[in-house]
């Protein structure tokens, strides 16, 4: 016989692991090209994400590929977790950019006149 200290440990690893499928950082791929927003990051359709309703923002990956006719320009500052960049070009617009976990890039570049970036 089980005691009940089992179940409840047993519950409490159970609710654990329905919460970090739940509470996933969403990973958004740019695609650009919103008609009169086509560089806006904060423009939610110029982005691909199962993630319905929310926006890009803290808790998230954006990851930018090469082979877009447009790119993203920050146009306020941003917190992600994380930045993935094959290529194309991710423009500052003298703004901050915070990445708290890691940026990994394999082409591309970084421009602006201003602004920190953190890691």
């Amino acid at each position: 016989m089980k005691s009940n200290a089992y179940k409840i440990y047993s519950l409490i690893a159970v609710i654990c692991c329905i919460n970090s499928i739940f509470s996933a950082n969403t990973t958004w791929t740019w695609v650009g090209g919103t008609s009169g927003n086509l560089t806006t990051w904060s423009t939610k359709t110029n982005w691909t994400t199962s993630d319905g309703d929310a926006t890009i923002g803290t808790g998230d990956t954006a990851v930018i590929n090469t082979g877009q006719t447009n790119y993203p320009v920050l146009t306020g500052n941003i917190t992600i977790t994380r930045l993935k960049m094959t290529g194309g070009t991710l423009d500052f617009n003298s703004r901050n950019f915070t990445c708290t976990n890691a940026i990994i890039i394999t082409g591309g570049t970084f421009t602006g006149t201003s602004g920190d970036v953190t890691v």
